[in-house]
Protein backbone atom coordinates (compact mmCIF):
# COMPACT_ATOMS: atom_id res chain seq x y z
CA UNK A 1 0.00 0.00 0.00
CA UNK A 2 1.05 3.24 -0.74
CA UNK A 3 0.15 6.06 1.37
CA UNK A 4 -0.03 10.09 0.50
CA UNK A 5 -1.21 12.87 2.13
CA UNK A 6 -2.75 15.66 0.39
CA UNK A 7 -4.23 19.28 1.53
CA UNK A 8 -7.51 19.82 1.04
CA UNK A 9 -7.78 24.05 -0.19
CA UNK A 10 -11.47 24.79 -0.22
CA UNK A 11 -11.54 27.90 -2.85
CA UNK A 12 -15.56 28.81 -1.69
CA UNK A 13 -17.45 28.01 1.54
CA UNK A 14 -17.74 24.48 2.34
CA UNK A 15 -20.77 22.86 4.34
CA UNK A 16 -20.37 18.89 5.30
CA UNK A 17 -23.49 17.89 6.44
CA UNK A 18 -24.17 14.91 8.74
CA UNK A 19 -27.04 13.04 6.76
CA UNK A 20 -29.70 12.91 9.40
CA UNK A 21 -31.42 16.13 11.72
CA UNK A 22 -34.57 16.49 13.18
CA UNK A 23 -35.04 19.63 11.55
CA UNK A 24 -36.39 19.32 7.80
CA UNK A 25 -33.00 21.17 6.46
CA UNK A 26 -29.89 19.32 7.01
CA UNK A 27 -27.41 22.13 9.18
CA UNK A 28 -25.51 19.96 11.56
CA UNK A 29 -21.86 20.48 10.41
CA UNK A 30 -19.89 16.80 10.20
CA UNK A 31 -17.62 16.39 13.11
CA UNK A 32 -15.39 13.84 14.91
CA UNK A 33 -17.32 12.63 18.00
CA UNK A 34 -13.67 12.98 20.36
CA UNK A 35 -13.29 16.25 19.50
CA UNK A 36 -15.72 18.33 17.54
CA UNK A 37 -13.08 19.14 14.93
CA UNK A 38 -15.20 18.83 11.71
CA UNK A 39 -13.74 17.04 9.21
CA UNK A 40 -15.09 16.16 5.14
CA UNK A 41 -15.80 12.05 5.67
CA UNK A 42 -13.28 10.07 2.96
CA UNK A 43 -16.35 8.69 1.25
CA UNK A 44 -17.52 12.14 -0.15
CA UNK A 45 -14.21 12.97 -1.04
CA UNK A 46 -13.80 9.50 -3.01
CA UNK A 47 -16.26 9.77 -4.37
CA UNK A 48 -15.91 13.52 -6.10
CA UNK A 49 -12.56 12.09 -7.30
CA UNK A 50 -14.88 9.57 -9.66
CA UNK A 51 -16.76 12.18 -11.16
CA UNK A 52 -14.10 14.04 -11.70
CA UNK A 53 -12.21 11.25 -13.51
CA UNK A 54 -15.68 10.07 -15.52
CA UNK A 55 -15.61 13.92 -16.55
CA UNK A 56 -18.01 16.83 -15.86
CA UNK A 57 -21.52 15.44 -15.54
CA UNK A 58 -25.41 15.29 -14.16
CA UNK A 59 -25.27 13.64 -10.66
CA UNK A 60 -28.11 12.63 -11.29
CA UNK A 61 -28.50 8.42 -11.55
CA UNK A 62 -24.64 8.37 -10.34
CA UNK A 63 -25.66 4.61 -8.79
CA UNK A 64 -26.62 3.40 -12.08
CA UNK A 65 -23.79 4.62 -14.02
CA UNK A 66 -21.31 3.54 -11.80
CA UNK A 67 -21.64 -0.35 -13.34
CA UNK A 68 -21.15 1.61 -17.20
CA UNK A 69 -17.63 2.87 -15.70
CA UNK A 70 -14.96 1.39 -17.70
CA UNK A 71 -12.36 -1.00 -16.15
CA UNK A 72 -9.69 0.77 -15.27
CA UNK A 73 -12.56 3.50 -13.09
CA UNK A 74 -13.90 0.25 -11.23
CA UNK A 75 -10.25 -1.09 -10.36
CA UNK A 76 -9.88 2.47 -8.73
CA UNK A 77 -13.03 3.38 -7.51
CA UNK A 78 -14.64 -0.64 -7.28
CA UNK A 79 -17.90 -1.42 -9.34
CA UNK A 80 -21.33 0.54 -8.64
CA UNK A 81 -23.72 0.16 -5.54
CA UNK A 82 -25.68 -2.59 -7.58
CA UNK A 83 -22.64 -4.79 -8.10
CA UNK A 84 -20.75 -3.64 -4.72
CA UNK A 85 -20.27 -7.43 -3.18
CA UNK A 86 -17.96 -8.13 -6.27
CA UNK A 87 -14.70 -5.77 -5.24
CA UNK A 88 -13.50 -3.19 -3.40
CA UNK A 89 -11.88 -0.40 -5.49
CA UNK A 90 -8.01 0.07 -5.23
CA UNK A 91 -8.37 3.46 -3.38
CA UNK A 92 -8.77 4.55 -0.30
CA UNK A 93 -9.60 8.11 0.55
CA UNK A 94 -9.31 8.77 4.56
CA UNK A 95 -11.15 11.70 5.90
CA UNK A 96 -9.90 15.07 5.86
CA UNK A 97 -9.45 16.84 8.93
CA UNK A 98 -9.24 20.66 9.53
CA UNK A 99 -5.88 22.40 9.62
CA UNK A 100 -6.72 25.73 9.07
CA UNK A 101 -9.56 27.89 9.33
CA UNK A 102 -10.19 31.37 7.69
CA UNK A 103 -11.29 33.37 10.52
CA UNK A 104 -12.70 37.10 10.49
CA UNK A 105 -9.44 39.57 11.33
CA UNK A 106 -9.83 43.26 12.48
CA UNK A 107 -6.17 43.72 10.37
CA UNK A 108 -5.54 42.07 7.42
CA UNK A 109 -9.15 40.88 6.42
CA UNK A 110 -9.13 37.29 7.83
CA UNK A 111 -6.89 34.59 9.16
CA UNK A 112 -5.83 31.42 8.56
CA UNK A 113 -5.88 29.61 11.42
CA UNK A 114 -4.46 26.50 13.24
CA UNK A 115 -3.43 25.26 17.12
CA UNK A 116 -0.95 22.44 18.43
CA UNK A 117 -3.68 19.95 18.32
CA UNK A 118 -4.55 20.37 14.72
CA UNK A 119 -0.76 20.46 13.75
CA UNK A 120 -0.45 17.55 15.86
CA UNK A 121 -3.17 15.59 13.99
CA UNK A 122 -1.87 17.13 10.76
CA UNK A 123 2.07 15.46 11.85
CA UNK A 124 0.70 11.98 11.83
CA UNK A 125 -0.07 11.88 8.71
CA UNK A 126 3.33 13.45 7.06
CA UNK A 127 6.63 11.92 6.90
CA UNK A 128 9.14 14.66 7.86
CA UNK A 129 6.42 16.71 10.14
CA UNK A 130 7.97 19.94 11.53
CA UNK A 131 8.01 20.48 15.27
CA UNK A 132 4.86 21.95 16.81
CA UNK A 133 5.01 25.11 18.23
CA UNK A 134 3.70 25.99 21.85
CA UNK A 135 1.20 28.89 22.29
CA UNK A 136 0.67 30.36 25.98
CA UNK A 137 -3.39 30.77 26.28
CA UNK A 138 -4.75 33.56 25.21
CA UNK A 139 -1.70 34.32 23.11
CA UNK A 140 -1.28 34.44 19.15
CA UNK A 141 1.73 33.83 16.95
CA UNK A 142 0.86 35.88 13.51
CA UNK A 143 1.77 36.92 10.33
CA UNK A 144 2.95 40.55 9.67
CA UNK A 145 -0.45 41.21 8.23
CA UNK A 146 -2.26 40.24 11.63
CA UNK A 147 -0.81 42.24 14.19
CA UNK A 148 -2.26 45.67 15.15
CA UNK A 149 -0.56 47.30 18.62
CA UNK A 150 0.72 43.99 19.82
CA UNK A 151 -2.87 42.32 19.69
CA UNK A 152 -4.56 40.41 17.13
CA UNK A 153 -8.32 40.43 17.06
CA UNK A 154 -9.93 37.46 15.61
CA UNK A 155 -13.94 37.65 15.48
CA UNK A 156 -14.61 38.51 18.96
CA UNK A 157 -11.38 37.85 20.49
CA UNK A 158 -8.79 39.87 21.43
CA UNK A 159 -5.46 37.56 21.89
CA UNK A 160 -1.38 38.79 22.57
CA UNK A 161 0.94 38.74 19.89
CA UNK A 162 3.67 36.98 20.61
CA UNK A 163 7.16 37.12 18.59
CA UNK A 164 7.02 34.12 16.29
CA UNK A 165 9.50 31.28 16.08
CA UNK A 166 11.35 28.83 14.04
CA UNK A 167 8.66 25.93 14.52
CA UNK A 168 6.20 28.39 13.54
CA UNK A 169 8.30 29.90 10.10
CA UNK A 170 8.45 25.93 9.05
CA UNK A 171 4.85 25.03 9.27
CA UNK A 172 4.40 28.61 7.62
CA UNK A 173 6.52 27.64 4.56
CA UNK A 174 5.12 23.78 4.26
CA UNK A 175 1.83 25.19 4.12
CA UNK A 176 2.41 28.41 1.60
CA UNK A 177 3.27 25.70 -0.80
CA UNK A 178 -0.30 24.93 -1.33
CA UNK A 179 -1.43 28.19 -2.39
CA UNK A 180 1.17 28.54 -5.37
CA UNK A 181 1.69 32.49 -6.41
CA UNK A 182 -0.37 33.62 -3.51
CA UNK A 183 2.19 32.14 -1.32
CA UNK A 184 2.51 35.60 0.52
CA UNK A 185 -0.66 36.42 0.87
CA UNK A 186 -0.83 33.14 3.33
CA UNK A 187 2.66 33.98 4.85
CA UNK A 188 1.28 37.48 5.86
CA UNK A 189 -2.33 35.94 7.38
CA UNK A 190 -1.19 32.26 8.99
CA UNK A 191 -1.87 32.16 12.62
CA UNK A 192 -1.51 30.02 15.66
CA UNK A 193 -3.39 29.97 18.35
CA UNK A 194 -4.35 27.88 21.36
CA UNK A 195 -6.25 24.94 21.14
CA UNK A 196 -8.99 26.39 23.05
CA UNK A 197 -9.53 29.27 21.65
CA UNK A 198 -9.12 26.97 18.28
CA UNK A 199 -12.23 25.21 19.99
CA UNK A 200 -14.20 28.42 20.21
CA UNK A 201 -13.39 29.23 16.23
CA UNK A 202 -14.39 26.10 14.70
CA UNK A 203 -17.24 26.05 17.17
Amino acid sequence: MIAQPFILHALSPLHVGIGQAAEIIDLPIARLKGTGIPFVPGSSIKGVLREARRGIRSMEDTAERNSDDPPDVQAVFGPGTQDAGKHAGALVCADARLLALPVRSFRGTFAYVTSPLLLALASRDLATPPPIPSIASGCCMAGPALALEQTVFLEDLDLKAVPTDKMFAAWQSRLASVFDSHQEAFTGRFAVVDDEVMTFLWE
